[in-house]
């Protein structure tokens, strides 16, 4: 699959969409309403990862996923290299754990080890 930059990303029944832009440049809010899809879409299946980027975006989604029941995680602000989103979704509450690493933070998710 090749992702398209423009546009905002969603899940709806279990596929990922494309929606076209309708806010304009500057108002879009990309990741949260990605994660509010993913919340509306997988309830307490959903898994939220905020990594290094400027801003506040993510953060309403988070609430959309801890509240849905989903699992909410989030590099070290101290470890990103750009630490706007990590840091506003560790200061919302909704975070646990706090991840040093963004590989690690991924990894834990998607390639748990398996039980001996």
């Amino acid at each position: 699959m090749r992702f398209r930059r423009t546009g905002t990303w969603r899940i709806a029944q279990g596929k990922l969409l494309l929606h076209l832009p309708t806010e304009p440049r500057g108002q879009r809010m990309p990741i949260d309403a990605f994660l509010r899809s993913l919340a509306e879409d997988q309830g307490d299946h959903a898994v939220a990862i905020i990594l290094s980027g400027t801003g506040t975006d993510g953060t309403l989604g988070l609430r959309s996923v801890f509240g849905a029941g989903g699992l909410c995680l989030a590099q070290d602000p101290e470890t990103a290299k750009f630490s706007g989103m990590p840091s506003s979704a560790v200061h919302s509450g909704y975070v646990n754990p706090v991840l040093a690493h963004a590989f690690r933070c991924v990894r834990r998710v998607i390639w748990p080890r398996p039980s001996i």
